[in-house]
């Protein structure tokens, strides 16, 4: 289950699920052959959504750290738009986003 403010209309945060639903297709002879899955509505119409999912550079992958994988994905939320000029960032915004719980410190 997912909680998220993102794309939540009037209300202050939406909740759903990855998978609306599944279920086994089995043969006749009772073997599990596969599945069938039908992804959450909101999910789903994210996926179509102009914009809705940012595409990955494979090298993304062969980052180790944590926080190497957080500031790429970061980067690559606010590049996307951003023109030939770039982007820029405050450092107390960017910490804001880290989720850290600490105090912000110079």
């Amino acid at each position: 289950t997912v909680k998220t403010n993102i794309r939540s209309g009037d209300a202050v945060e939406t909740t759903f699920s990855w998978i609306d639903s599944y279920s086994q297709i089995r043969d006749r002879s009772g073997q599990i052959r596969g599945m069938r899955i039908t992804l959450a509505k909101w999910f789903y119409d994210g996926v179509l959504m102009d914009g809705g999912v940012l595409a990955i550079d494979p090298a993304y992958f062969t980052l180790t750290g944590g926080r190497e994988r957080w500031l790429y994905r970061v980067a690559r939320k606010h590049a996307g738009g951003a023109g030939a000029d770039g982007f820029a960032i405050s450092m107390p915004t960017l910490f804001e986003k880290s989720g850290a719980e600490g105090d912000y410190r110079r």
